[in-house]
């Protein structure tokens, strides 16, 4: 069974319950949370490593015929494209034994992006959950 410190799943603060830092309670809760901060970790943002992380906005390349995408901030962001880098950023996850279903929704109004998986862990269980960005 794996563990990690919990994070509130409101505030991304660490948890301390008894003066003591919680942890997960399990593969599930942990998986779970691995993959909500995967989806989070914007491109550039680990200074050591600015290759890594989804790219929500990316500098333009300048490359034309392999030019970065944007997943928001554009007024038609391609589904496709979006769902692609999320399947990819899920099967980059340790534990994760099958992606089920994968799907993203982007509301222009409200500008939030929303998506939905399924995915089973390694143990079997089957964890399905929504995260927003």
């Amino acid at each position: 069974m794996a563990y990690n410190f919990y994070q509130d799943p409101v505030t991304k603060d660490l948890v301390i319950e008894n003066n003591n830092f919680k942890l997960t309670a399990g593969n599930t809760e942990f998986i779970s949370q691995k993959i909500e901060n995967e989806f989070l970790f914007f491109l550039g943002e680990y200074w050591l490593d600015v290759s890594q992380g989804i790219p929500y906005r990316s500098i333009e390349n300048k490359d034309r015929d392999n030019p970065t995408k944007n997943i928001v901030g554009i007024k038609n962001p391609d589904i496709n494209y979006i769902n692609s880098v999320f399947v990819l950023a899920l099967s980059s996850i340790e534990g994760i034994d099958q992606i089920i279903d994968l799907t993203s929704n982007y509301n222009n109004i409200n500008r939030k992006l929303l998506i939905n998986y399924t995915v089973r862990i390694t143990t079997g269980e089957i964890i399905v959950n929504q995260v927003g960005v």
